[in-house]
């Protein structure tokens, strides 16, 4: 399978399913989702902004980094993908889909999920001058939605103002 990518600057025509993503590349597409920028990067994945084809939306899509797809990571994924998949609360992004594009060297596991447009934490709250009072409810709100996740068995490893 050939392999589509795109500097952050340039553009290319839509790849395949899934493209090999290179240190210094961003692939174009991975299954229905045309990647738009990285997000961010985490322990085992990392986070693109992209454009789903159907229904046409903007979702945030954590894709597993091709060097930890072994088959102990992708069983750990796909645990995570189940499991967050699950959850229903207002204050934790939905997952709208899970599954595994195909690349030349492995399965690429990915899940797509509700796009948060958002700043860290500690931002929110300096720019808005939250009083007291509006800082203890957010902080009970963000409390409210850890509990939920703890209740259902996911445990936030990184609980931090910019996550």
């Amino acid at each position: 399978m050939p392999t589509t990518a795109r500097s952050p600057e340039g553009t290319s025509p839509e790849g395949p399913s899934a493209d090999v993503v290179h240190p210094h590349l961003l692939p174009t597409r991975i299954a229905d989702y045309r990647l738009v920028r990285l997000l961010g990067t985490g322990g085992m994945g990392d986070v693109y902004e992209a454009e789903q084809d159907r229904p046409r939306r903007r979702v945030a899509l954590k894709v597993i980094r091709p060097e930890r797809t072994s088959a102990a990571d992708r069983r750990r994924f796909a645990h995570e993908a189940e499991v967050l998949a699950r959850l229903r609360h207002s204050g934790i992004a939905q997952v709208y889909a899970v599954g595994t594009a195909g690349t030349e060297s492995s399965p690429l596991p990915y899940i797509a999920m509700e796009l948060i447009h958002g700043v860290p934490l500690n931002e929110f709250v300096r720019t808005r001058a939250l009083a007291t009072r509006e800082r203890v409810e957010l902080l009970a709100d963000i409390a409210d939605a850890v509990a939920h996740a703890h209740a259902h068995g996911v445990i936030h490893r990184d609980l931090k103002p910019a996550n």
